[in-house]
């Protein structure tokens, strides 16, 4: 069975602390806390972590500099809606319908299907808490 792209995302976010020392790593209990942040209408290099010294970002710049930067990753859509939901699916929103930012009113639905699996869906089955800001 294929893993989604979600669970692939999780893994590689999660790699790192297979470095750790014994000393240092987690009770098998204890996972460690995972934080996406998505930021419509930004470019790669608007972030002084990027080189930028237009917009003053110092707590972004200081996640990337003490957690795990991901610099290869791209949206699948040029629009924020539809480039959201392939992201938090791990699939491309094709596949789905949700290809535009199309209001409700002119596609009859308005959303993400219920039928999609989320990223949050994946974590609360591995005992994750999770949450929303946006």
């Amino acid at each position: 069975m294929k893993q989604p792209l979600s669970l692939i995302l999780i893994a590689l976010l999660a790699a790192p602390l297979a470095g750790l020392h014994a000393a240092d790593a987690p009770t098998p209990a204890a996972k460690p806390n995972i934080v996406v942040i998505l930021a419509d209408d930004l470019g790669y290099a608007d972030l002084g972590c990027q080189g930028s010294n237009q917009a003053v970002t110092p707590q972004i710049d200081s996640l990337a500099a003490n957690g795990v930067r991901c610099t290869a990753g791209y949206v699948t859509a040029p629009q924020c809606c539809p480039s959201r939901a392939g992201l938090i699916t791990g699939r491309y929103q094709n596949r789905f319908g949700f290809e535009a930012n199309w209001p409700g009113s002119l596609s009859g639905t308005a959303g993400l299907p219920t039928s999609e699996r989320t990223i949050a869906d994946h974590l609360k089955a591995a005992g994750y808490v999770t949450g929303m800001i946006g």
